[in-house]
């Protein structure tokens, strides 16, 4: 079955999506190639960031290096083995909990099944003429060129508009010089001055949103994982200087539970802000597995992952009389945001 031109541009997309575990390309894939999801079930659902997370391993799987026979029969039994076990894992979460069994797709599309069909006869018979054939090398060479043609990406960036400050001329020099030697994919870059909160010294961008993504903007929606940091914690600082809306007095010493009292989960209680920013507030597993893309950038949602994550304590050694310190905890940010709103009087990133 030969592929239409719409259909080859999406196998694209989806075969780069996948080599690269870009999930949010991967759905877009999905989606152009024809797979139709349940209407009911919402893109940030558990169920729908399973499914996600279990196909992307799976289809990688697929445009592996052929390797050959005698070890991939071993291989296949113990991958085999791994999602029997896995299988069972599920079945028994179903029982507990509706996810295990919500139906993602209602649709799927009959060129993608001639498409792995064709795949995995090509393996096999790779792997039975005991040949290492790179798979995914052949089929990019084909893959990115195509996408590249299809998505209008601008060779340079658009020259500074007049009157554009120095500091900006200059962060877009420097932006130009790293994506040229192809040292970045993508990048923004917002610089406010002290005095006013209106206008930027300085507001540009680089580069492309995934590896064969469009062009980024200064518009585009990214997250920021602790790159503003540095200014929370300045604005956090200042607030630490004078009383609450509420008219209590917060120091480095004050447990964290007193402004944020949901913090005080799974044994946080006795955490200290100083703690908290000086990342010693042993949190451990705060990004659960089914926190999807959209769960990450929301800030309600990252309150609530904080707020439910559990907290591990070492003993000191030399530390006498049964004294503890916290594991390192390296996210920052976030958490700063949590702590500031409260100190203005906001109860959530809702208000």
């Amino acid at each position: 079955q030969r592929m239409s031109e719409a259909e080859r541009i999406g196998a694209a997309r989806w075969v780069v999506a996948t080599l690269a575990q870009d999930r949010v390309l991967y759905v877009r894939a999905l989606q152009e190639l024809g797979f139709v999801f349940d209407a009911q079930l919402h893109p940030d659902s558990p169920a729908f960031s399973q499914f996600v997370d279990t196909y992307l391993g799976s289809c990688a799987w697929m445009f592996r290096d052929s390797i050959p026979s005698s070890a991939q029969l071993h291989y296949l039994e113990q991958l085999s083995k791994h999602q029997d076990r896995r299988e069972k894992l599920e079945v028994h979460n179903s029982e507990h909990d509706e996810v295990g069994a919500a139906k993602v797709v209602n649709k799927i599309p009959g060129v993608v099944l001639f498409f792995l069909r064709g795949l995995e006869m090509l393996q096999n018979i790779c792997g039975t003429l005991e040949v290492v054939v790179p798979f995914s090398q052949v089929i990019l060479r084909r893959a990115i060129p195509l996408l590249q043609e299809s998505t209008a990406m601008p060779s340079r960036a658009l020259p500074a508009p007049p009157g554009c400050p120095d500091l900006e001329q200059d962060v877009r020099a420097k932006l130009q010089e790293l994506d040229d030697a192809g040292a970045i994919l993508g990048a923004q870059v917002a610089v406010l001055p002290v005095a006013s909160q209106s206008d930027f010294l300085c507001n540009v961008a680089v580069g492309k949103t995934a590896v064969v993504g469009s062009p980024l903007s200064a518009a585009s929606l990214v997250p920021l994982l602790d790159a503003s940091v540095g200014v929370l914690l300045y604005c956090l600082l200042g607030a630490l200087a004078r009383p609450t809306v509420g008219g209590k007095s917060v120091d480095f010493e004050t447990p964290v539970q007193t402004v944020w009292p949901d913090f005080a989960q799974r044994s946080k209680g006795s955490i200290t802000v100083g703690q908290l920013l000086q990342q010693r507030s042993g949190l451990l597993r705060f990004f659960p597995r089914e926190l999807s893309f959209k769960g990450f950038i929301s800030e309600l949602r990252m309150e609530t992952v904080f707020a439910s994550a559990s907290c591990e304590k070492q003993q000191l050694v030399d530390g006498g009389e049964g004294a503890t310190r916290h594991k390192r905890c390296h996210v920052v940010g976030a958490l700063a945001a949590a702590l500031l709103r409260r100190m203005m009087g906001l109860r959530s990133a809702v208000d």
